[in-house]
């Protein structure tokens, strides 16, 4: 019982751990949006599996560890592909970190259209 106890205590503490281990990273370091995007991905996907730990050990178990990632990866990729053609039909506007990417996007490819007509001028 006291072995049980201290285990849920330490890992309690490893768990909570987390938020001002990731404040300190962020001070030392500054990553881009798309390291943002994927740590942000990994973190969800790893939620997902910890609520769905029944079937993804069964999975393991039954030595279907192939099966299992090519179906993380297929899903990944559906989900990406689905994203994108709702953000192409005005799908960004849902999130205002959708709606500056579009922007940003926007005002680049403009600028870069001006550039270009502008290196044409004689």
């Amino acid at each position: 019982m006291e072995y049980l106890l201290a285990s849920a205590f330490f890992m309690s503490i490893v768990s909570a751990s987390s938020l001002p281990l990731g404040t300190l990273t962020t001070a030392l370091w500054r990553p881009g949006e798309r390291v943002v995007a994927f740590l942000m991905a990994f973190g969800a996907g790893a939620l997902l599996a910890a609520l769905r730990l029944d079937p993804v050990g069964g999975a393991l178990a039954q030595g279907q560890t192939y099966a299992l990632g090519a179906g993380a990866v297929l899903g990944g990729l559906l989900f990406v592909a689905l994203n994108q053609l709702v953000n192409t039909e005005g799908g960004f506007l849902r999130k205002s970190s959708t709606a500056i990417l579009h922007v940003r996007r926007e005002r680049l490819r403009r600028t870069k259209s001006i550039l270009r007509n502008i290196a044409r001028i004689d």
